[in-house]
Order: structure tokens, then sequence, then C-alpha cells
């Protein structure tokens, strides 16, 4: 009884951590660095188109299960899945319309977007054009849409100007789908073996299957990108979905 009556914090750090701080931190961390020190068990070791594409398959289904990405085989929804709703419409800077509309991603969720059409893909004598999914960093999409000042830049707005058809999706956990905080999202979906980008590639997914219905984006040219989170998203969404043809990954990955 005395002896714990008179132990303290103080004693338990003395008596406890006997190690230097830099090597409590590198005995903390062993189990992970083991892990990065040994052969990556997705490591492509080929050298025919064949050995690629098996490769590839390999490597997307271990992404999808670490993501939590959901179901697999993954299945596009239709037009009549995605239920899109037309919120607004309006002309913008330049003659560009913006759209703000709503997608079903889930059966119980919708999800908004802000959808940018360049002047040549409007009219009787309108044009397909190529289509950005323009994913918002830890933002909104009044920030990826130029209503707000961020270091977002507006870029889905300005990428439209550049003749690109846009959408640009809220992000769960921020904005109009803020009710739960991202971090609080992400919490409760690894506790069933998901997590919250996983959530989001599987949202990113579904804009890209909603690009697919539009009769002014040109599908055979989709491509992704956005900033810091944005441009995670953008990585993986990519990486996953041979329907993004191109993507530009910025202030996510760096020395």
């Amino acid at each position: 009884g005395r002896l714990v009556e008179s132990f303290t914090p103080a004693d338990e750090e003395k008596t406890l951590i006997k190690h230097e701080q830099g090597a409590l931190t590198k005995a903390l961390l062993a189990p992970i660095c083991r892990v990065t020190e040994s052969t990556p068990p997705v490591r492509f070791e080929g050298q025919t188109a064949e050995e690629v594409r098996a490769w590839q398959e390999r490597f997307r289904a271990r992404l999808w299960d670490l993501l939590g990405v959901g179901e697999r085989p993954w299945r596009p929804y239709t037009a009549t899945e995605l239920d899109a709703e037309l919120i607004e419409q309006q002309r913008v800077a330049d003659g560009i319309q913006r759209e703000l509309l709503l997608i079903r991603v889930e059966p119980q969720l919708q999800i908004p977007l802000f959808v940018f059409v360049p002047p040549a893909a409007q009219g009787p004598d309108r044009k397909r054009l190529p289509a950005l999914a323009v994913f918002p960093g830890h933002g909104t999409i009044a920030q990826t849409a130029g209503l707000k000042r961020s270091y977002q830049r507006g870029n889905a707005l300005a990428l439209a100007r550049a003749g690109f058809i846009t959408a640009t999706m809220e992000l769960r956990g921020f904005g109009w789908l803020g009710a739960v905080g991202h971090l609080r999202i992400d919490a409760a979906a690894k506790l069933v073996g998901r997590t919250w980008y996983g959530l989001l590639v599987q949202d990113a997914l579904r804009v890209v299957d909603y690009l697919f219905t539009r009769p002014d984006v040109d599908a055979a040219h989709i491509g992704a990108t956005g900033i810091g989170a944005g441009g995670a998203l953008t990585l993986y969404a990519t990486a996953l979905d041979e329907r993004i043809q191109v993507a530009l990954v910025n202030s996510y990955l760096g020395k």
C-alpha cells in the first residue's frame, strides 16, 4: 500500500523510461520501420505487358482494400441511380455556366458538386469537351469554385476558363457535408475497416460515373486534379479507376 501511495508520475518516468529520447522514438517505431525495410508486397518485377496488367490488378486490389473503398468488384452507377438533381444554374465569368447539383453516391447520401461548362459546350452547336474532376483539399467547393479566396485558387473555375468541363465535389466532413467532421468520420470508418480517404474515393468514382452520363463530355478524355488532400484523392482515384486518363497531383507528394 505504501509503495502505491508514494509512487508519483515523476517516479514512473524515472523508473520506466530508461532510454534516451531518440532511442525511445526508434524503439516505438521499430515495427513500422521493419515493414518499410522489407520488399514491398506489390513491387513490380515483371517485363511484359501481360505482367504489367497482372501487377496492376494485384496493386489495385491491395490499395482498394487498404483504403477501405467499399465492395469489389466496383459497379458504376447509371444515370438513374445517380439521380442528378439540378439546384441552381447561372452564367459566371467569360460566359461559363455554373451548375450546382446533387448526385447520389449511396442510397442514403447525396453530395453537392459544382459543374462548370465553357461556352464551346453550350447551345445547339455545342461540342463534347474533355472533363476534369477537381477535388478540394481541406476546404470546400466554394473555394474550388472561386466563391471564396483560399489556397485552392478557384481551380475548378480556372480550368473551365482553359476549356475543360470541370466537376468539383464537396468532401465528407466539410462545407455542406460538415455535420460530422472529417477526423471523426475517419475514426469511425477505421472501426469497420474503412477510412475517410476510402469514402472519398468512392464519391470520386461516382463523380466520374456522372461525367460519363453528360452529353457535353468527351468520355474518352477525363482527368483529375486537386491540391493538398485533393491531390491525395486524385492520386488514389486515378490509381483505382482506368477511366481517369490523366492526373495532376498538386502539393501532396514532396521531398
